[in-house]
């Protein structure tokens, strides 16, 4: 059976800056990767400087509690300890469990506005977002609705930089953000693109592009169910 028909053996092109899996639902990983995470210096000073501040902090990425490990772990630790700690999904409060040793909240559907919602609803008033620049709205903006103060701290940026060769051929491409769905569209990738989620959607229908699948969780076990139902498979 050749590659590319229900069945068979694919290959799904991812291009964050973090390696992913070997493999993705039924497909086989290959990583471009077109992002790079760097941490950025005196971060975890203007983290201790709202510790006395904050009842809350979020995390929306594992790439935050890297960058915070990479800089001062011990004093992002400390900072963190007065508050609680969430996490937008499992795989970030995997990160800050590995790499700080803190428990975070992680609320029942991996959105920042469900993080917003599960952090208002859970008596936060003053939250702190542990993010980097740029990141998408809809956390603080959901806070604002429901009357939490918030304050951001960047502790590491991402660059983008599309290469001069062409994409590889791949039977799908993985859009795990806005920002990389349109590093994908810019460098010219053909191949079908699953989308993490709607805010990535969104990125891919504003320029013209619809995902062959959208996850239904917006993690990578979401994308690899999105490759089996578009394998034909059912998991």
């Amino acid at each position: 059976m050749e590659a590319g028909e229900p069945g068979g053996e694919c290959t799904v092109l991812l291009a964050g800056p973090d390696p992913p899996p070997a493999r993705l639902g039924p497909c086989r990983t290959l990583w471009r990767p077109l992002a790079r995470a760097e941490p950025i210096p005196g971060s975890t000073g203007a983290l201790r400087a709202l510790s006395g501040w904050a009842d809350a902090y979020a995390f929306t990425s594992p790439r935050a509690a890297r960058a915070l490990a990479a800089l001062d772990r011990e004093g992002a630790r400390e900072a963190l300890s007065v508050g609680v700690v969430w996490a937008i999904g499992p795989s970030t409060a995997r990160a800050l469990r590995e790499m700080l040793g803190l428990e975070a909240r992680v609320p029942p559907s991996y959105t920042g506005r469900a993080l917003g919602e599960a952090m208002a609803s859970a008596g936060a008033r003053r939250v702190v977002g542990v993010r980097s620049p740029g990141a998408l709205p809809d956390l603080p903006e959901t806070l604002a609705s429901r009357g939490v103060a918030y304050a951001e701290v960047h502790v590491y940026r991402v660059t983008v930089e599309v290469p001069g060769e062409p994409p590889p051929p791949v039977d799908y491409a993985a859009a795990t953000s806005p920002r990389i769905a349109r590093a994908l569209l810019e460098w010219g990738v053909e191949a079908p693109i699953v989308s993490i989620g709607p805010t990535t959607t969104r990125a891919l229908r504003e320029a013209g592009v619809e995902p062959a699948c959208t996850a239904g969780e917006h993690t990578l076990t979401g994308l690899a169910r999105c490759l089996h139902s578009l394998r034909g498979g059912s998991r």
